[in-house]
């Protein structure tokens, strides 16, 4: 029996030809979906929907089953139809823990080591008075962390962030539980919640 797959996220051909190969069954067609909803002809047929933020009329597609996002988010489709359907809806959350908490980190250590202020003093072609002091690194070593919010992403940048030896604080919408009960890469993050030095709940947060 083929299963009708529609993908309207932005993948490679790539991409394309390694997801129609899992199986002879899978028909898998690339289309867009215009600012009303919806996409060219009739897709009556269709089981399966990879999408970024809309998906198909319930009426144009009777046999949608399964509606992947393409983010870790789907807050933009509470408010469609599919949201109180039988129709599985699931994310990406986190895939992207590896290569977000790399980037944190990136940033982090540009910070400490005054990168940005290189660049400038590069582009200026000069060199400052009392560069020495200018350029003096931080070390992260003892620094603290905050992180608010413990998801996937804010696991993995705990995860890298205690290879410099730092505290690290984070909120938690429920701090009592503190194991990641969604999708963990093996060997990434911290899927038991051993790593922060303290769990604050939200409501602990203060922004001013």
């Amino acid at each position: 029996m083929k299963r009708h797959v529609l993908i309207t996220a932005p993948i490679p051909d790539t991409l394309l030809e390694r997801i129609a190969s899992v199986s002879p069954d899978l028909v898998v067609e690339r289309d867009t979906l215009p600012r009303d909803g919806r996409p060219e002809g009739l897709l009556s047929e269709v089981e399966i929907h990879y999408t970024t933020d809309r998906t198909l009329p319930p009426e144009q597609s009777p046999r949608l089953r399964w509606v992947q996002g393409h983010w870790a988010g789907v807050n933009n489709l509470v408010d469609t139809p599919v949201w109180n359907s039988d129709v599985l809806l699931t994310t990406t959350s986190g895939i992207h823990a590896p290569n977000i908490g790399q980037y944190v980190v990136a940033q982090l250590l540009a910070w400490a080591n005054r990168v940005p202020r290189w660049v400038r003093v590069q582009q200026g072609g000069q060199w400052p008075a009392g560069r020495r002091d200018a350029f003096l690194p931080d070390e992260l070593a003892g620094r603290t962390l905050g992180i608010i919010g413990y998801g996937s992403i804010g696991r993995e940048v705990a995860r890298l962030a205690r290879a410099f030896n730092m505290t690290i604080l984070v909120t938690k919408r429920d701090a009592r539980h503190v194991e990641d009960i969604g999708y963990t890469l093996p060997g990434f993050g911290d899927p038991a919640g051993e790593l922060p030095t303290r769990i604050y709940p939200a409501e602990a947060l203060r922004c001013e």
